[in-house]
């Protein structure tokens, strides 16, 4: 049974080599008292904005693409509501992912008074040599206690707009207890 106290598991039966393994490939510890929670399509957003509508101290974003769309206002609408009430937010997006609408919702962002910043901004961004040394993480804290990741974009997709033909089976996951820590 997991402990809720954040112990690592090595004082768990079974899972030592598991958190060697971690450990070693991570440098940070295996901690018990964690639930990960899958989120289908139809159910992600609507936890992700319920979250950041309850955040007291902190939001953290960081998202490979954040769309000038439907989508992206509502998360632009959330963080301003959260700004409003006095909650530190901070977000990161990726430069190439932000220019995936036009005009990128950097701008809206900015005037919304959320701190907004872009993950290896250029001017040309296809004329980098390592143009797939991108941000691809989407990560959301919440007052460092309420995690999610996945594979999700904060823009119109498949998980909005129904493609009976081709489902898309993009997953994220929603995480409560010590490595939300790890996620911040």
């Amino acid at each position: 049974k997991n402990r809720s106290d954040g112990a690592a598991a090595e004082d768990h039966t079974g899972l030592q080599a598991l958190a060697r393994l971690v450990r070693d490939v991570t440098g940070h510890p295996l901690l018990a008292g964690n639930s990960v929670t899958p989120l289908q399509r139809e159910t992600a957003f609507p936890a992700m904005l319920g979250a950041i509508d309850g955040a007291r101290r902190s939001v953290t974003l960081t998202t490979y693409i954040f769309a000038n769309d439907r989508a992206g206002r509502v998360f632009l609408d959330a963080l301003a509501r959260a700004v409003a009430r006095g909650v530190a937010v901070r977000v990161i997006v990726d430069d190439l992912g932000a220019r995936y609408s036009w005009p990128s919702i950097v701008g809206r962002l900015r005037r919304a008074q959320i701190p907004v910043a872009r993950f290896l901004a250029k001017i040309l961004p296809r004329a980098l040599p390592y143009a797939n040394l991108r941000n691809h993480r989407k990560l959301l804290v919440i007052d460092g206690r309420e995690g999610f990741t996945g594979g999700m974009n904060l823009r119109v997709g498949p998980w909005l707009a129904k493609h009976p033909s081709h489902p898309v089976q993009d997953l994220h996951f929603r995480f409560d207890g010590p490595v939300v820590q790890h996620l911040a």
